[in-house]
């Protein structure tokens, strides 16, 4: 970037998919600071490799010409299969490290039911004439959902009209859905991406729109490698990983109470069981049944009794002693009248 008097120039890139490929340190740095992926290095070969803290994935950045640049690898895990996917050189790297924040993300989905195909619907991307898939409005991107005998990959392609590829990406078909659904939701971004005005690829400047604005110095490097843009996705990631895991949803509650048979006593029904079985003495030789007003409760009902309460028997509510004022009188004796 140029710089004059304590700022530089940056450009903005907009669509991001004709950006060119970018800073690799804003995929790497995160993966590594954040989500504590290792980093292998072999000074002979001028590649990077990141393993992720559990060894199951695998990036890996091999700059050769005729294959992808970007890896990214994961072995198969008890029931879960392996899936690959792979990014060439110019494939811009907002989108790539979209494909691994969402893989590092612990709040992530772990089903299937994300539909990649639906963020690009809602950016009025259209099936092109005589392809599948669908394309970008100006006709350059298209995601292609493939299938074959051998199993299924999605093709993410960027190319100008009777012009070469620009830049490919392929996954696997057996990839997380909600990973491949980040890579749409970022391809169909309309934000422009910032880059070096002197790096702005070539190809297609006639589709592109750049804006160049001056920034303050002081977003220079903090440390090699690093850049305090880098330290800001860092310290973003690594906030997200320290946020508590959402509490799982309350269960329904049911329809239909279970039978009052198949409930367990609570605490009050233990500790009232006594005065049950003297009632059930009572009715048993023939005893009169206290008056209603007596069989009201002199203990407050615990939340959940009331409503069981219907499930018992009418000689089994009484649960509570009779009182001596509401006991029933002894009956008179009648005189025989004077002869």
């Amino acid at each position: 970037m140029r710089s004059t008097a304590g700022t530089v120039e940056q450009a903005l890139v907009a669509p991001r998919y004709l950006a060119g490929g970018g800073d690799p340190g804003w995929v790497t740095v995160p993966l590594h600071r954040a989500a504590g992926w290792s980093y292998g290095h072999d000074p002979l070969m001028p590649r990077v490799i990141l393993t992720s803290p559990d060894q199951l994935t695998q990036l890996r950045i091999d700059p050769d010409p005729d294959d992808p640049w970007w890896t990214i690898q994961h072995a198969r895990d008890a029931d879960k299969p392996a899936w690959t996917a792979t990014f060439d050189a110019l494939t811009p790297v907002e989108i790539i490290a979209a494909f691994t924040d969402a893989l590092t993300d612990p709040s992530a989905p772990a089903g299937t039911g994300a539909d990649p195909y639906a963020p690009l619907r809602e950016a009025k991307w259209d099936t092109p004439h005589h392809l599948y898939g669908l394309a970008s409005p100006d006709g350059i991107a298209l995601v292609e959902h493939l299938g074959s005998t051998d199993g299924d990959l999605w093709l993410i392609e960027t190319a100008v009209t009777q012009g070469p590829t620009i830049w490919r990406a392929l996954v696997t078909g057996s990839t997380p859905a909600h990973l491949i659904t980040a890579v749409t939701r970022s391809l169909a971004d309309q934000t422009p991406v910032a880059r070096d005005p002197s790096r702005i690829p070539g190809f297609a400047r006639d589709r592109m729109t750049v804006s160049t604005r001056r920034v303050p110095r002081r977003r220079h490097r903090l440390r090699p490698g690093t850049t305090r843009q880098h330290s800001h996705r860092t310290a973003h990631n690594t906030a997200r990983r320290r946020r508590p895991a959402a509490r799982p949803p309350a269960a329904p509650y049911p329809l239909t109470r279970p039978h009052r048979s198949a409930l367990l006593p609570t605490p009050l029904e233990q500790s009232l069981a006594p005065t049950l079985q003297l009632e059930h003495g009572r009715l048993r030789h023939g005893l009169p049944a206290p008056p209603r007003s007596a069989r009201r409760r002199s203990t407050p009902v615990q939340p959940g009794l009331a409503g069981r309460q219907h499930h018992r028997p009418a000689d089994q509510r009484q649960l509570g002693p009779v009182p001596a004022h509401h006991r029933p009188a002894p009956p008179r004796p009648t005189l025989a009248p004077p002869q």
